[in-house]
């Protein structure tokens, strides 16, 4: 567990902020979190999704709590890369609450997402931005050391038939590759 006073250039928060490992106590809070992104989870998606990733040492999820109440939800997952020749974190999700963002939350996961990449010896640290949530992730992630990547993902929806659809930003059509 991590208590971390508040800082950079955003509002002063009174109360110390501490950043600690998720429980499966927080299933509710967190399928909250993940709603506020526009995610259509369910409780017991998510209790099971906690599950394998407790088990795993490949994941890493934690909590930012303030006075007891739960702020804010970091997910990292790791995987190898062959072309990078070592490990590569990607940050899964990164949520705020609204009423508490601007006020070194999610500084201060991010923060701690790079401690724990550099703790684990990894060659790169991602950060996937939707689209519709790009306005407000990329000068957040520039303003805190990241850069551009250079990347589009495309996905094969073919397996998200068993599941409901994640949002998206409405798009034109995809060009063509020449």
């Amino acid at each position: 567990m991590e208590s971390i006073p508040s800082g950079g250039n955003v509002r002063r928060m009174r109360q110390r902020l501490t950043i600690r490992p998720a429980s499966l106590s927080d299933v509710p809070t967190l399928a909250d979190l993940l709603r506020l992104l526009g995610y259509p989870v369910q409780e017991s998606a998510v209790r099971a999704s906690l599950g394998g990733m407790f088990q795993d040492w490949r994941h890493a999820v934690v909590v930012a709590e303030v006075s007891g109440e739960v702020v804010g939800l970091l997910a990292l997952a790791v995987r190898p890369s062959l072309s990078l020749g070592g490990w590569v974190a990607i940050l899964e999700s990164l949520i705020v609450r609204p009423e508490r963002r601007g006020h070194g939350v999610g500084e201060a996961l991010l923060q701690f997402a790079k401690g724990l990449a550099a703790e684990r010896g990894v060659v790169r640290l991602e950060a996937p931005v939707t689209e519709m949530h790009a306005g407000v992730a990329e000068p957040f992630l520039l303003a805190l050391g990241f850069e551009p990547g250079g990347m589009t993902t495309f996905r094969w929806s073919v397996l998200e038939a068993k599941h409901p659809r994640v949002p998206t930003a409405e798009r034109g059509p995809i060009p063509a590759f020449s």
